[in-house]
């Protein structure tokens, strides 16, 4: 019963979409950007800026409700040195100098979109998600104290894999051009001690 019922909802989602099913499938392409978050782990989120991100895509939809694809994103995060160095109980001094610490992250992503209501006005809500490679690189960081030595703490890279899943809309401008405003929630699997971020991006589907 319940298998027969299962079918009748996929027959119906079928029929409902059969207009959009009569027209070919395309590849399209994505290209934005916006800020990223970090809010995990606590030590990092402290002392780190919002930053800025950009991305580029591709997608093929494979029916009219779901695309296949993948994007090539770019994340830089500036470091708060007021912040780091009252998190290593640095006395403040204005002549004190701090350079580099930025951190940089390049994500390689493989994602399905949901459009789970066959919209074909000029509005389109879709959800996300997707396994990916994380390339994550902290700049060396340098501290300039008067009268003391110069403080290096090295930098560092990984390459983590990591997960995004997140919520989109799509505003059609033309029937090619569409403009669209995506929230993410991204984990990179370090070990235990995951970084977490939050991309909010906009841009153009083409």
């Amino acid at each position: 019963m319940c298998q027969l019922k299962l079918v009748a909802v996929l027959v119906c989602l079928i029929i409902s979409c059969a207009p959009a099913f009569s027209q070919p499938n395309k590849i399209r392409y994505t290209l934005g950007g916006g800020i990223s978050i970090i809010w995990a782990p606590e030590n990092l989120e402290r002392i780190y800026n919002t930053g800025f991100q950009i991305t580029v895509g591709a997608g093929y939809a494979i029916s009219p409700k779901l695309t296949l694809g993948g994007k090539l994103n770019y994340n830089s995060f500036s470091l708060d040195k007021l912040a780091l160095l009252r998190s290593t109980s640095t006395s403040p001094n204005p002549l004190t100098v701090v350079d580099g610490g930025t951190i940089t992250l390049w994500e390689l992503t493989a994602e399905a979109s949901y459009h789970p209501f066959c919209n074909e006005g000029r509005v389109d809500v879709y959800v996300l998600g997707g396994p990916g490679l994380n390339v994550g690189l902290i700049s060396d960081i340098a501290v300039f104290v008067p009268l003391q030595d110069v403080r290096i703490t090295k930098g560092s890279s990984d390459v983590d894999l990591m997960v995004t899943a997140g919520v989109g809309f799509k505003f059609w401008v033309t029937q090619k051009i569409a403009l669209f405003l995506e929230g993410r929630f991204n984990n990179v699997l370090s070990g235990g001690n995951d970084l977490r971020y939050t991309p909010l991006r906009a841009g153009f589907i083409f």
